[in-house]
């Protein structure tokens, strides 16, 4: 596995706190939330692909 890979636990803890506080939000707004209320330091495109894997952010073409 990759050194810079997230672990699993880091990572459901992320979409956890996204489902339960922050529903609404996309991935850059959820990824500023994670970094400043909740000390989780993680990049954009991380948190939107993570988004995506579980189904709770769907691209712009897919939105029509």
């Amino acid at each position: 596995s990759p050194n810079n890979q997230f672990h699993a636990a880091k990572r459901d803890y992320a979409l956890k706190v996204i489902k339960q506080q922050y529903p609404d939000l996309g991935p850059t707004l959820a990824t500023e939330m994670l970094t400043g209320h909740h000390v989780f330091k993680v990049l954009r495109e991380t948190v939107r692909k993570w988004m995506v894997e579980d189904g709770l952010w769907l691209s712009r073409k897919q939105r029509r």
